[in-house]
C-alpha cells in the first residue's frame, strides 16, 4: 500500500524553510528582554519598533548595536552593523557611552567575582605566605614605579580625536611616578597607585570602545530617491567588501511623512515596497533587521498608543510590529513596549522598561 501524500499542517509548517526552529537569534544581554523576545530577534526578520519621539525607539536601537558590537569584537568576527538615519545628527557620543559603560559593568562583574574566590582561598590569619609570586600589593608597586608607554589612540573615520579621546600616555606620569618613595604616608602611596590604576583601566575601555566602533558603519538619507537607491543598488556594493550582521533604519517614514505629494496609498505602496527589498535582501545576505518608526498621534486617537490607519499600513510590511509608550505619572516618566503584531511572537504582551546610562533596560 502506498504511503499517503497528505501532511498536517504542523508537518507543512515544520518543513518550511522559514521556520523559525532552524533559523539564528539575536540575543540580548538583558535576560527580561530575551525572554520578552521568545530567545532573541530572528534573522531576516522585519521588526518595527513604533513611538513617539522620546519614547525611547533610538536608546533601544544603540543598545542593540552596541551589544552586538561588543559580540563581534569578542568573537572576532568580521561583520559589520549597519546604520541608516534620516534628516538629523547620529547620537555618537551616546553610543560610546553605552559601550563604555557596558563594558564598565562587565568589568566590575569580572572583579566582584574574583574577589569572592581570591577571599574564599585567603589563608587564615597568622599564616605567612610562601609563595614565590609577589602579592597584589607589590605588583602594584612595581607597576607604580616602572610604568609602561602605551598607545592606545587610534583612529576611527575622523569620529576621534586626541582631545575627545581624552588618552593619556603613561609615560607622561612617569617623573611623578618615581618620585613616590616607600617612606612616605601609606595613603599617599595607595592614592597616587589608584590614580595610576584608575588610568590605565580608562585607557583600556577607552581603547576597547574604538576598537568595537571601527565595525559600525553609519549613512544619512534625506529623501526617498537616496533611500532607494541605497537599498536597490549601494548596499550591493558595500556587501561586496563587508558582511553585514544587523541593519537598523531610525524612522524612515519621516521621508515620507515630509512629502506633501504622496497621499496614503503612495505611502502605502512606498512602504509595502521597501519592506520587499529589506526582507530579500535580509534573507539573501542573511541578517538581522530593525526599523524604527515614527508615530505622531492625532487628538482623536488619543486613547489609543497608535494610530489605527498607519498600523493597517504597516502591517503587510513588517513580521513584528512593537509599540513604545511613554507618559508621565507622579512626576516619573514611565515607559512600555508592547507587541501588536507579530508572526512569530505572542500578541499584546508588553513589559516596563527604564533608559539609564548603559542604554536600555527591562524592569
Amino acid at each position: 500500500m502506498e504511503e499517503s501524500t497528505c501532511r498536517s499542517v504542523e508537518r507543512i509548517f515544520e518543513d518550511v524553510s522559514f521556520n523559525k526552529r532552524d533559523r539564528k537569534r539575536l540575543q540580548f544581554d538583558d535576560k527580561k528582554l530575551n525572554r520578552f523576545f521568545e530567545n532573541g530577534m530572528l534573522n531576516y526578520s522585519l521588526v518595527e519598533i513604533v513611538g513617539i519621539s522620546g519614547s525611547g525607539k533610538t536608546q533601544f536601537a544603540l543598545t542593540l548595536c552596541a551589544e552586538h558590537l561588543l559580540k563581534i569584537l569578542e568573537e572576532n568576527r568580521q561583520t559589520i552593523v549597519f546604520y541608516v538615519y534620516f534628516n538629523r545628527m547620529f547620537p555618537i557620543h551616546r553610543l560610546k557611552e553605552i559601550i563604555k559603560n557596558k563594558l564598565d559593568l562587565k568589568d566590575s562583574r569580572i572583579h566582584f567575582k574574583t574577589k569572592n574566590i581570591h577571599s574564599n582561598s585567603a589563608s587564615p590569619p597568622g599564616s605567612t605566605s610562601t609563595s614565590p609570586f609577589p602579592s597584589a600589593h607589590e605588583k602594584r608597586a612595581e607597576q607604580l614605579e616602572c610604568p609602561t608607554d602605551i598607545d592606545i589612540c587610534s583612529d576611527w573615520d575622523n569620529w576621534s580625536d586626541a582631545n575627545n579621546c581624552n588618552m593619556v600616555s603613561y609615560s607622561d606620569r612617569a617623573n611623578n611616578c618615581n618620585t613616590v618613595s616607600y617612606s612616605n604616608r601609606e595613603d599617599t602611596l595607595n592614592g597616587n597607585m589608584d590614580d595610576t590604576l584608575n588610568l590605565q583601566k580608562e585607557n583600556k575601555t577607552q581603547k576597547h570602545v574604538l576598537s568595537a566602533l571601527k565595525n559600525f558603519y553609519i549613512q544619512k538619507i534625506n529623501d526617498e530617491k537616496e533611500l532607494f537607491s541605497l537599498i536597490e543598488k549601494d548596499i550591493y556594493h558595500i556587501l561586496r567588501y563587508h558582511k553585514i550582521s544587523l541593519l537598523v533604519i531610525d524612522s524612515m517614514n519621516c521621508v515620507f511623512n515630509g512629502n506633501e505629494n504622496l497621499d496614503a496609498y503612495k505611502k502605502c505602496q512606498l512602504f509595502t515596497r521597501v519592506s520587499i527589498c529589506l526582507k530579500n535582501l535580509a534573507y539573501e545576505k542573511n541578517f538581522f533587521l530593525l526599523l524604527l518608526n515614527n508615530s505622531q498621534l492625532k487628538k482623536e486617537y488619543s486613547g489609543f498608543c497608535f494610530n489605527i490607519f498607519d498600523y493597517v499600513i504597516n502591517c503587510p510590511c513588517s513580521n513584528t510590529i512593537i509599540i513604545f509608550k511613554k507618559k508621565k505619572k507622579n512626576n516619573k516618566i514611565a515607559r512600555k513596549m508592547s507587541i501588536k503584531y507579530s508572526e512569530f511572537l505572542r500578541k499584546y504582551k508588553s513589559i516596563n522598561f527604564e533608559i539609564n546610562d548603559s542604554g536600555f533596560r527591562a524592569l
